[in-house]
């Protein structure tokens, strides 16, 4: 797949910048930050398999609800195509 649907960060990177962070914080904005860097994937005329990344783009949104306060791993739904 292209570089333009490689995150420019992972987890682990993002969780080491904030390590005073509450864990489920860190995810919510991870979780948020790899919704806006697929949003192109939604443009009608994007060249990806639609119905994948909308099923990836959705299990994003539902990550939330597989966690509660005691959490410490996520298990993260993988991009089409990586």
């Amino acid at each position: 797949m292209s570089d333009e649907l490689t995150p420019t960060f992972t987890f682990d990177d993002f969780r080491a910048s904030f390590p005073d962070a509450p864990f489920l914080s860190l995810v919510r904005n991870y979780r948020n930050h790899l919704l806006v860097v697929t949003d192109w994937t939604m443009i009608p005329d994007s060249p990806v398999d639609k119905v994948a990344w909308a099923t990836y783009r959705q299990s994003l949104r539902d990550l939330m609800n597989t966690l509660n306060s005691t959490s410490t791993e996520v298990d993260w739904p993988i991009a089409p195509g990586t």
